[in-house]
């Protein structure tokens, strides 16, 4: 697979006729002059131009891991699931705003992954079949390692 590259000139964008709009004083858009590239390298030390190349790897791997000694390994054929032993968790339930506990009990064995997997598990299909997964959070300790427990899940 070849890398994907995307690059936006800024004389192509600003010289086409469908960004100007016409008022009743002005000229037809087709008498219009082209902008020209000249024009725009007058303010290109204030607004310099970056391209950026974007590639995709021809095959992805992903591997999640968990709090346990458990892998989970995503490929593009298939998904390899490993089952990790568990039990229910006193007050674990979840209210209005998520799941409100404190980082350190977070932080327990399988805490997260075991509210998350039930959360997943109480969805009708229909609600995430051919669907996106929007994941937010507010950054503060502790996101970003539940945020990956959250996507290994979700995989």
């Amino acid at each position: 697979m070849a890398p994907c590259s995307g690059t936006l000139r800024l004389d192509s964008l600003l010289g086409s006729t469908f960004w100007r709009r016409p008022s009743s004083d002005s000229p037809p858009l087709g008498s219009l002059p082209p902008l020209s590239s000249a024009s725009l390298r007058l303010r290109a030390p204030k607004f310099p131009l970056k391209t950026r190349l974007f590639s995709i790897p021809h095959s992805r791997l992903f591997i999640c891991n968990a709090s346990s000694s458990s892998t989970t390994v995503a490929e593009p054929e298939g998904i390899k699931v490993s089952s990790v032993p568990t039990k229910p968790i006193e007050g674990q339930k979840t209210g209005t705003s998520g799941l409100r506990k404190k980082v350190k009990v977070f932080m327990e064995d399988n805490y997260l992954a075991n509210w998350i997997q039930a959360l997943f598990n109480s969805l009708p299909p229909v609600d995430y079949k051919n669907g996106v997964l929007v994941l937010g959070g507010d950054g503060r300790y502790f996101n970003k390692e539940a945020a990956q427990v959250v996507i290994c899940i979700a995989t």
